[in-house]
């Protein structure tokens, strides 16, 4: 008699999990004009365009948000003993604060193991 309890937990169980998606695929890194933001694109004064790096590359430094842009985070990696700059743009300004928050909590992990975090797709 106690199995339609247990039934209904793994029902809404399998509908949380199939509510996540990992970060780099969530529907809000793709901006509506198609732009995916993630991941940034990197870019540093010291090196020739040709020679930046490209991908999920490097470990996250740090994350600052500028006060007159709102929906814009500012990253700094580090790749091969180098500092990279890389900037992400949302549509939404509570995404974006969300993002900014969780990569907050991030600081120091490598660029490919944040997006493989899982995110709700309704974040």
């Amino acid at each position: 008699m106690q199995a339609w309890p247990l039934l209904e937990r793994q029902i809404i169980l399998t509908q949380r999990i199939e509510q996540l998606v990992k970060l780099r695929d969530h529907p809000q890194m793709t901006r509506s004009d198609g732009v995916k933001v993630w991941p940034p694109r990197w870019v540093a004064g010291v090196q020739p365009a040709a020679r930046w790096p490209t991908g999920e590359v490097g470990t996250l430094q740090e994350v600052s948000k500028p006060e007159n842009l709102d929906s814009y985070l500012f990253l700094t990696i580090e790749y091969d003993g180098l500092q990279y700059f890389g900037i992400v743009h949302f549509d939404d300004l509570k995404f974006c604060e969300d993002m900014y928050n969780l990569l907050q909590s991030k600081m120091g992990c490598s660029i490919k193991e944040i997006g493989d975090l899982y995110l709700l797709r309704t974040l």
